[in-house]
């Protein structure tokens, strides 16, 4: 049942990515794309490095000198430009995912003050009302757009995950169980505790609400 419960879940997700692309269609698709690109990026650049490693190695032996002083200098100008990329790629992607985040916010902050105005007023006498009115100013406005970030970062981190695998791979098999070894236990420790956090800061909603009232009263 609690497998089954949430895999039910998985719903939200699909109306936080339909939030997204109603409010910032364009924004989502090149936060994906670049995203995907930010995954391949850092693979080539530890690639390039190997191969670096690889003509030093070689040159040591090497009767034409100039020829491997000249692919040498080929790879450390592509581990330049990857980086330089990389980090072009990283600011366009701060850009457009605050961007995305603003208009995401706006459109459901519209959407609940629309609501609002068409509740009838014993609504607003009711305390269970004004907890799911504070959870929805103070984290579901925000979560849309994060719930989408952190899965595209989910795929980034997978893809890379995956290319490092197959790097690795051509190295030593263990390297790459080693490397899977280490990633399980935080995976596990986060999906294990973010439901309890979830449940913790739901009961709260109320403290919260009471507290965030009289800081108001009082400033």
């Amino acid at each position: 049942p609690t497998m089954l419960k949430k895999l039910a879940n998985l719903k939200f997700f699909r109306e936080s990515f339909r939030i997204v692309f109603a409010s910032a269609r364009w924004e989502a698709i090149a936060h994906v794309v670049i995203c995907i690109f930010s995954s391949v990026l850092p693979l080539a650049t530890v690639y390039l490095m190997k191969l670096t490693i690889d003509v030093v190695s070689l040159g040591f032996a090497a009767q034409d000198k100039n020829s491997v002083l000249v692919q040498l200098l080929v790879y450390v100008g592509l581990i330049g430009i990857s980086v330089l990329l990389n980090n072009g790629l990283s600011s366009l992607n701060s850009y457009f995912s605050e961007k995305l985040s603003l208009k995401a916010e706006d459109l459901l902050s519209d959407r609940l003050h629309r609501k609002s105005t068409t509740l009838d007023l014993q609504y607003y006498e009711n305390p269970d009302y004004f907890d799911t009115l504070h959870r929805a100013q103070q984290g579901a406005i925000q979560r849309p757009a994060g719930a989408f970030k952190n899965s595209t970062q989910l795929l980034q981190n997978g893809l890379s995950l995956i290319g490092m695998l197959a790097l690795l791979f051509t190295f030593h098999w263990s390297v790459s169980l080693l490397l899977v070894a280490a990633v399980i236990p935080g995976v596990v420790f986060r999906l294990k505790f973010s439901q309890r956090l979830y449940r913790w800061d739901r009961s709260k909603t109320s403290t919260q609400r009471h507290a965030n009232y009289y800081h108001f009263m009082l400033t």
